[in-house]
């Protein structure tokens, strides 16, 4: 007996239930008699579905037979082995075929689809460094994005977001856990604000790295760990100072205002504060008042004073806060006396 083909092979790809069929020819017709063959698989991953008993080939034919295989391993899962086709001696009685002639073993081989290539992921930071610009203050935020080049496999991935290296610096607002979707190419993203005064500088980092158990097939555990620097910028503050004020005059029973204060350099907002006289001096004994939005000092007087010494602060918001005096004299004037008849 011939047969074809002489291996059976399931490609790479096959799936369950696909089949294969081989053919038995004899080279010459059985005389006399029947041939008949026994088929005894010895197979992993792969069945032979046909026939279900020996195969006899009819006195004086050589009409082939078949053996059928199917599949049965998944496509990524291996198998294979040999049929063994051999003659049954007490049912042939053909004279051509004597006991012992047909003795084959047919191999089978069931391959396996090998897994797309594993491209490994790794995450993008930007912008890297995180730079806080200089007139940034307290409170406000910048927006790490973290991109992965490749999608997670087989679980999501988290990766830790670790602030401590910021110090006194700034803050995560996000919380400390980012998490990448399976299949996602989504980016994430990590909120920091800054917590130093604008006129202050600093440094520090953040560190990423990933969540214990959190290991995706393309991101093997260990393979993030990232450290993205953390810039913050000072804001150059010029002097606190405030224009001279000119000595003014008043008159009692006349209203009367002093200028406002010109404020410059400094960081807003600014207090204002009457230094001397006292705002109790002031009202009770000239009949004026002193706005600590404006530092000016106004009102109708009631006691007039040929000098009277106003000294007036303003504060600023730097850490720590700078100040500067304005002073000058008020004058407060009797009113003429009324014409002569």
């Amino acid at each position: 007996l011939t047969p074809n083909p002489a291996v059976v092979t399931f490609g790479a790809g096959t799936n369950p239930g696909s089949t294969q069929v081989v053919t038995l020819t004899p080279s010459v017709p059985p005389q006399g008699g029947v041939l008949v063959v026994d088929v005894a698989p010895q197979l992993t991953g792969a069945t032979v579905v046909s026939p279900a008993g020996p195969l006899t080939f009819p006195a004086g034919s050589i009409a082939p037979q078949t053996i059928v295989i199917q599949r049965s391993a998944p496509v990524e899962q291996p198998g294979g082995g040999f049929i063994s086709v051999t003659q049954n001696a007490g049912a042939t009685t053909a004279l051509n075929f004597p006991d012992g002639s047909v003795n084959l073993s047919i191999p089978v081989a069931v391959e396996a689809e090998e897994p797309d290539p594993i491209n490994p992921g790794t995450i993008t930071p930007a912008p890297n460094p995180l730079v806080f610009a200089a007139g940034t203050g307290p409170g406000d935020v910048q927006v790490l994005t973290l991109t992965p080049n490749e999608a997670p496999v087989g679980q999501n991935l988290i990766l830790n977001v670790d602030g401590a290296g910021l110090g006194a610096n700034g803050t995560i607002q996000s919380g400390n856990t980012v998490i990448f979707p399976v299949g996602s190419l989504a980016p994430q993203s990590v909120v920091v604000s800054r917590d130093l005064a604008p006129t202050q500088s600093g440094s520090g980092f953040i560190s990423i790295t990933q969540a214990p158990g959190a290991a995706p097939a393309n991101y093997p555990a260990g393979s993030v760990n990232l450290s993205v620097l953390a810039n913050f910028e000072a804001q150059e503050i010029p002097p606190l100072a405030i224009d001279p004020i000119a000595p003014t005059n008043f008159e009692v029973g006349t209203f009367g205002q002093t200028p406002p204060l010109n404020i410059t350099g400094g960081l807003a907002p600014f207090t204002i504060t009457l230094v001397s006289p006292s705002e109790t001096v002031l009202n009770t004994t000239f009949g004026l008042s002193f706005d600590p939005g404006t530092g000016i000092i106004s009102g109708i007087p009631t006691t007039a004073t040929t000098g009277l010494n106003v000294s007036i602060r303003v504060t600023d918001s730097d850490n720590p806060p700078a100040s500067a005096t304005a002073n000058f004299t008020l004058v407060i004037e009797n009113p003429p006396p009324p014409p002569a008849p």
